[in-house]
């Protein structure tokens, strides 16, 4: 079975700032990984599991050799002192029987008691904490005991987003260990690799719209997605008239979704291409050498109103922009996916007639 590092791609920094902690002694009890979702950050935990329970390595070397019992074990996620919990399917938080367990049982089982225990076969027991944007008040007090008092030889690793969505508890007993996106090049290199897309050509495609996330990547393969995009791309580019029909149309994929999550992960995707387009739109505005555009693209039909390319054309695209970004806060803050989505339509829809009346 193979090495997990050998799988890993980018992050060597991260890599040897932990080797180098342990090699001074200075390795903390409880790491919290921050970065985009879908960039390796869990299988860059679990690989430094495997390597802190590889039977033939020393800690300071900080690598496996993926074959030892210990090896194998992590990598199937069956070793006695390796350990997982992440939110359950449906579920928006983590819930306290994770880190307790259920209430006939609570304090009996769990991780938290888990980790109490002495290491069965390793040389320590180590928990990776998948994610701890999603902590309610309930589960990240019962988990706090353990950061605050971490058990003899135990090592955590909580796996989020941003340190803002961490609540302070959390966050202020934790070494936070920040990872940057993967280039479009590693990108393109897994997808190659895992056999995801056909060809390179389409590999780069992808990776140019994913912002170095492995699981938005994988995601825009998806035909629905895809679709989607060209929707909120072709209702942009309309001219104002064709706009309200192509609107409900996107609204109406948005309500397509079988359940709760699915419309609101739908929503999430409207709103980003909506920022993706105004973005590369304000881009191309503001450059002194503007990239060659097909005429025929949705982008281009849409520059296209703007003949002047003035401050003014720059400040529209610029309200446009913002208001994107502002459905995304509705969004997190639980908005109905359904009205945040035609709200943000309407919405540009509105400011741009508002300025196009203004300027004639």
């Amino acid at each position: 079975m193979a090495n997990l590092w050998d799988k890993l791609i980018g992050h060597a920094a991260q890599r040897e700032m932990l080797r180098n902690a342990i090699a001074k002694g200075r390795l903390a009890h409880t790491f919290l990984f921050i970065g985009p979702s879908g960039i390796g950050k869990r299988m860059f935990a679990k690989a430094v599991a495997q390597s802190l329970l590889c039977e033939r390595h020393t800690d300071t070397d900080l690598d496996a050799c993926g074959e030892c019992s210990g090896c194998k074990q992590v990598a199937a996620a069956s070793h006695p002192d390796f350990f997982q919990v992440g939110l359950p399917k449906d579920k928006r938080e983590l819930p306290i029987a994770l880190f307790a367990g259920d209430e006939e049982r609570r304090g009996k089982e769990g991780l938290c008691h888990d980790l109490s225990l002495k290491p069965m076969a390793g040389r320590r027991k180590i928990a990776i904490i998948d994610d701890a944007d999603c902590f309610n008040l309930e589960s990240a007090n019962c988990l706090l005991k353990t950061l605050e008092e971490p058990p003899p030889k135990s090592l955590l690793f909580l796996i989020g987003t941003t340190a803002d969505a961490q609540l302070p508890t959390i966050r202020s007993r934790c070494q936070v260990l920040q990872f940057a996106p993967l280039t479009n090049g590693q990108v393109i290199e897994i997808l190659l690799r895992e056999e995801l897309v056909e060809d390179p050509l389409h590999a780069e495609a992808v990776a140019s719209l994913c912002d170095g996330s492995v699981q938005t990547a994988t995601e825009l393969l998806d035909p629905e997605i895809r679709s989607l995009r060209e929707a909120i791309y072709s209702t942009l580019a309309a001219d104002d008239r064709k706009r309200f029909d192509q609107a409900l149309q996107i609204v109406e994929q948005v309500e397509a979704g079988s359940d709760t999550a699915a419309q609101r992960r739908a929503a999430a995707w409207a709103t980003r291409f909506v920022v993706e387009f105004y973005r590369e739109s304000l881009l191309i505005l503001n450059a002194d050498d503007p990239p060659a555009a097909t005429k025929e693209s949705p982008i281009a039909r849409f520059l296209a109103r703007f003949t002047n390319r003035s401050l003014d054309d720059t400040d529209l695209v610029g309200d446009l922009l913002e208001r994107a970004f502002l459905a995304d806060l509705h969004l997190e803050s639980n908005m109905s996916a359904k009205l945040c989505v035609e709200g943000l339509l309407n919405d540009l829809a509105l400011i741009e007639r508002r300025r196009m009346e203004a300027v004639r």
